[in-house]
């Protein structure tokens, strides 16, 4: 099985991809590194992508759009084009969860709101530190069908992963 390279905000998101992968399914091999907060993604993804490119093809990065309209095509325009020059042979998949990865949380509660992240705060005591534990709550099937950027994610986990595997 071809190893899956993620790439992810920050350290509590980075522990929450490796939980989330491995509760999907243990068939998947994934490696995540953080790139050091958001605005480090354009900078840090093109580097850590040029140097696992030897032993890796199949990449995906997540961030927080922030709620900005166009994250994920402006992200993805700037890694393919910095990405470009170097003639590698990989895949790459970005997926901007909207507007942060708590979306993923509260979709998940078959709950819809504009501010997650606030509302975990107010509502359920939430820290960033407790991202990584949240990977164990969710439910595959109601994420998917509640949250687009977890369908994107998701989908990218499966073709990627190369091999049939159930929920």
């Amino acid at each position: 099985m071809k190893p899956i390279y993620i790439i992810c905000e920050d350290q509590y998101g980075k522990l929450f991809f490796q939980n989330l992968c491995r509760r999907i399914s243990n068939r998947i091999n994934v490696k995540v590194k953080s790139a050091k907060g958001r605005g480090r993604i354009p900078y840090e993804a093109p580097r850590i992508i040029k140097a696992a490119a030897q032993d890796y093809r199949k990449f995906i990065v997540v961030f927080d759009s922030d709620g900005e309209n166009n994250a994920e095509q402006e992200i993805q325009q700037k890694l393919t084009s910095e990405l470009s020059q170097y003639n590698l042979q990989i895949e790459l998949i970005v997926v901007a969860c909207n507007p942060c990865i708590e979306e993923w949380i509260v979709a998940n509660m078959c709950l819809n709101d504009a501010k997650p992240l606030e509302f975990l705060k107010r509502n359920h005591k939430y820290e960033k530190r407790h991202l990584p534990g949240y990977a164990d709550r969710l439910d595959i099937d109601i994420l998917s069908s509640k949250s687009q950027s977890f369908r994107k994610f998701f989908d990218a986990l499966r073709r990627f992963s190369e091999s049939r595997w159930d929920v």
